[in-house]
């Protein structure tokens, strides 16, 4: 749940871009980010407390990586990428050709070797 969720205020697609960094986040490091405390210190801490860095937990994320999870999990929505397009461009624009096509978007016909 994104901060702005947590505080009842209007949510946007930046929203589920958060979301989705979160499940991202637990992805690379099998943790969510916040985790710790009861129900109501969870919501505190999506609307105050940073995450923890990647590398913190898991040391050999590439700091590109980092980065872009980062920015998705800013609190303020309008630091976060404006749009799932934008958050995808800046996962291409880091990553090695390879893990690039899979994320760019092509036919299956395309995507072969």
């Amino acid at each position: 749940m994104s901060p702005e969720q947590v505080q009842g205020r209007d949510v946007d697609a930046r929203s589920d871009l958060y979301s989705l960094a979160v499940v991202l986040f637990e992805l690379v490091t099998g943790r969510v980010p916040f985790a710790e405390g009861t129900d109501f210190e969870i919501m505190k801490a999506q609307i105050e407390a940073p995450p923890p860095p990647l590398r913190q937990l898991v040391g050999d994320v590439p700091p590109v990586l980092e980065n872009i999870l980062s920015r998705a999990l800013a609190k303020d929505p309008a630091q976060r990428y404006p749009d799932a397009n934008a958050f995808r461009r800046a996962g291409c624009r880091g990553f090695s050709p390879t893990l690039r096509r899979w994320v760019t978007w092509l036919p299956l016909s395309q995507r072969h070797e």
